[in-house]
């Protein structure tokens, strides 16, 4: 509550309070990705106790810097605790200047002249109490904002509200500056160039990252794209922010070392290009690992809204044959699938059957693409399909819901189920076919 202002009057909220509201505001900013500054509740406790004090707040202030208070705006200088230890050693009570004070009572300030009159001050004070709105001063009556162009400020016919809150106005002059302002405004600029340029084309690329890319971190594969893309000379559209960047999406990530016979990104280009040109011009200046198979000319909705599941192909060392097909029955047989993980620092029970879609054991010779990639021998796997939103089980986590050996665990991504994924132009990468699987299988 500031001196000068309605709400002089009112109570100051107690730390608790403050803290309890700026969890709530933080909360709330975080699932926004709103970035949100506060000031600590202790610093706000002394600045409603010094913005309202009277002349006994002086021995508080020499009091606490004989303490060793001192640029308590840094906050590793700030020493609440010691502030604390003046207000005990003085006998002082801070609340009758952080609780409701009385309208007709004197307030420390009432010797200064802001302008504004006393009376207006407590007209707004008791509107608010009863949830009134004041439109803003200087407008016409129901107006939000000031006229925004010289044909709105001809247009106001209505006079200028005036509360007549003690500051001298001439609302005739007010309103002259206006239409003076807005008629002295010149085009700085016509519109950009590229302002009316045509939609950009969506494109969706499926390649396949083994070997040396395995080693790649999600980051490291999205600063890549952009960079290949320059070097291929494919015209990819940006973003028409203040800081643009190219429209790319990607599928998931994927867990690092884990291969992938089906990764995703989504890309949109400047213009139309043939889907087998895109591959042509993208794979040899990709990282080494990298594999293009696919290049769909997209239609429909974005990548991210039309992802489902991802399949997975789980190795390790555990129960086979007709053994390991009553295991995957059994466990998608069962209504519920409660695992312990850590989160932020505290152990939480999360439930996981609604994001296991389907499950069985893999045929021999299913995924020849898959042999080279993961350890062969005597050992059972899985095909495992997982929806995309959601807490997803770890491969690791299954093979011992399954009764397998954990630290056995080889597992390969095949890919991603999108909805409405038919039609469109399409390119497979037939031309690198051979040469890919032979990458794949090295």
């Amino acid at each position: 509550p500031k001196p000068h202002t309605p709400f002089q009057w009112s109570a100051m909220d107690s730390m608790d309070t403050i803290r309890e509201k700026q969890d709530l505001l933080y909360d709330m900013a975080r699932r926004a990705k709103v970035k949100l500054k506060w000031h600590d509740s202790e610093v706000s406790y002394l600045e409603g106790i010094i913005s309202r004090g009277d002349r006994r707040v002086a021995a508080l202030i020499e009091r606490a810097y004989e303490k060793g208070c001192r640029f308590d705006g840094w906050d590793e200088q700030f020493r609440f605790h010691r502030w604390l230890e003046a207000i005990a050693e003085l006998d002082f009570d801070p609340e009758p200047y952080l609780g409701t004070l009385p309208v007709d009572a004197r307030l420390p300030w009432d010797h200064l002249d802001p302008g504004v009159t006393h009376d207006f001050l407590a007209m707004e004070y008791r509107r608010s109490l009863k949830d009134r709105l004041s439109p803003p001063c200087g407008k016409p009556k129901g107006a939000i904002i000031h006229p925004d162009s010289l044909e709105a400020a001809e247009a106001q016919g209505k006079p200028l509200v005036c509360y007549h809150c003690g500051v001298v106005c001439d609302l005739t002059a007010m309103k002259t500056e206006r239409v003076d302002f807005h008629g002295q405004l010149v085009t700085m600029a016509g519109a950009r160039p590229d302002a009316l340029l045509p939609a950009p084309v969506p494109y969706r690329l499926v390649y396949a990252k083994a070997g040396p890319a395995r080693l790649l971190s999600h980051l490291d594969l999205l600063r890549a794209w952009p960079r290949a893309l320059r070097r291929a000379g494919i015209p990819v559209a940006y973003s028409q922010g203040f800081h643009p960047h190219p429209l790319l999406s990607f599928s998931p990530a994927l867990p690092m070392v884990m291969p992938s016979l089906g990764e995703q990104v989504e890309l949109r280009l400047k213009s139309e290009l043939p889907p087998a040109e895109v591959l042509a011009r993208l794979q040899p200046v990709l990282p080494e690992g990298v594999t293009l198979l696919e290049c769909h000319r997209g239609e429909g909705e974005r990548l991210s809204a039309r992802l489902e599941a991802a399949r997975f192909l789980v190795r390790f060392a555990g129960p086979t044959g007709d053994d390991l097909t009553a295991a995957c029955d059994a466990l998608l047989a069962r209504e519920s699938i409660v695992l312990t993980r850590e989160r932020k620092r505290r152990l939480r029970e999360m439930e996981f059957r609604p994001t296991l879609r389907a499950l069985r054991p893999a045929a021999p010779g299913e995924f020849p693409e898959a042999e080279s990639l993961l350890e062969a021998g005597d050992s059972a796997t899985v095909v495992v399909e997982l929806q995309v939103q959601g807490a997803a089980l770890k491969a690791a986590e299954l093979v011992e819901l399954l009764g397998g050996d954990p630290e056995s665990t080889r597992a390969l991504r095949l890919g991603f189920a999108l909805a409405d994924c038919e039609g469109g132009k399409v390119a497979r990468a037939e031309a690198v076919e051979v040469e890919s699987r032979e990458r794949l299988r090295a």
